[in-house]
């Protein structure tokens, strides 16, 4: 219920216009790893979830409360909609000026048709139906991309799971 709020509340001062942005440098390692034990303790997870760093820089210039909130609604999905005990992957690649976030799952994956969809608020998934949900979350994850000025991909298979590429280039840059 709470993540569910705070979707909301970001998704509508996003949308208002009144969402800050504020970048600060962040140890990229530290704080995903940080970042996966939170959702992992939130969700009760079975899952193994490895936190892979790899590029020349181990520190950004990003916003850290965007930040976490794009990484947990993707972790946070990965996790609900894999099987137990199975493997998700984050990688992160810090390189001059970028970072590059990658998370990886082994789950039920998206259909072709939902793909082009994926990111507006309250859709939903054709197979997603016995899961609970809002379809806020990857909304949440667009809005706070467009504030940092990022792109995100996605490839899935179904049955055999999803891969999302967040591209967040530095603001400011400082590191």
């Amino acid at each position: 219920m709470a993540l569910l709020l705070s979707d909301f509340l970001l998704l509508t001062r996003a949308e208002a216009g009144k969402l800050e942005f504020n970048p600060q440098t962040i140890e990229l390692q530290d704080f995903c790893q940080q970042l996966v034990e939170e959702v992992k303790f939130n969700t009760q997870s079975q899952h193994h979830i490895l936190v892979q760093q790899q590029g020349t820089y181990d520190e950004a210039y990003l916003d850290e409360r965007l930040l976490r909130a794009m990484l947990m609604s993707l972790l946070t999905n990965a996790i609900k909609y894999s099987p137990q005990e199975s493997e998700i992957q984050l990688t992160i690649w810090g390189e001059h000026g970028h970072t590059r976030f990658q998370i990886s799952d082994q789950g039920i994956g998206v259909p072709a048709v939902d793909q082009q969809h994926l990111f507006e608020s309250f859709h939903r998934g054709q197979n997603v139906k016995s899961f609970s949900g809002t379809g806020l979350g990857l909304a949440v994850v667009k809005k706070c991309l467009e504030l940092h000025g990022g792109q995100i991909e996605v490839e899935s298979q179904v049955g055999v799971g999803t891969t999302f590429s967040i591209y967040v280039p530095w603001v400011g840059d400082t590191v």
